[in-house]
Parts: C-alpha cells; structure tokens; sequence
C-alpha cells in the first residue's frame, strides 16, 4: 500500500469507528428491552421412579410374596394417564382441564 492510501484507510476507519460503536450500543439496548417486555417463560420438569419394593413391607420387615412388576408399572401408567393429575393440577393453576391435556 501507498502511505496515501494507508492514512485514507486509517481515516476511513476512524470516521466509521463511532457509528459502530453507537450501532453495537444500539444492539444492547434492544435486545434488553426485547427481553424485558418479553415477560415470564416458564417451565417445568418431572422425573418418576419406579420401584416395585413396597416401602411398607420394607419398614416393618414383612415379606409381602410375589409383585408383578409389569402389573405393578401399568398400574403406575395408568394412573398418569388418568383425568385426576390433570384436574388437580388445572385447579392449581386455573386452567381448563382439557387444555392442559393436550399441552402435554
């Protein structure tokens, strides 16, 4: 490069250097405004244990005999599929029972 087109450069750069600055600063300012008016997000998360040794017959040392497994897990399912979880939950938050099955 020419010294002359050297200084244009440095010039050029120095003449754009504040209004990348303010364009940037501009970025910061919108992006936490977005974020403020953007309101809550929520969510949730749930994990299930399944264990099919009856806590109560462990406590008191009692030998309850043969437990199904598969009986005892489509028992499980079958309650988390029915109407009640969702009835309670739709009365906790006030919602519509229907609506919260399907967001599910």
């Amino acid at each position: 490069m020419r010294p002359s087109a050297a200084e244009a450069l440095k010039a050029a750069i120095r003449r754009s250097l504040p209004i990348v600055v303010v364009l940037i600063l501009l970025g910061i300012l919108a992006v936490n405004a977005f974020k403020q008016l953007q309101g809550p997000i929520y969510g949730a998360t749930a994990k299930v244990y399944h264990s099919p040794t009856d806590l109560s017959a462990a406590l008191t040392n009692i030998d309850p005999g043969f437990v199904d497994p598969e009986r005892t897990i489509e028992t499980a399912l079958t309650l988390a599929q029915s109407r009640e979880p969702y009835e309670r939950a739709a009365r906790g938050i006030g919602a519509n029972v229907s609506d919260l099955r399907a967001s599910v």
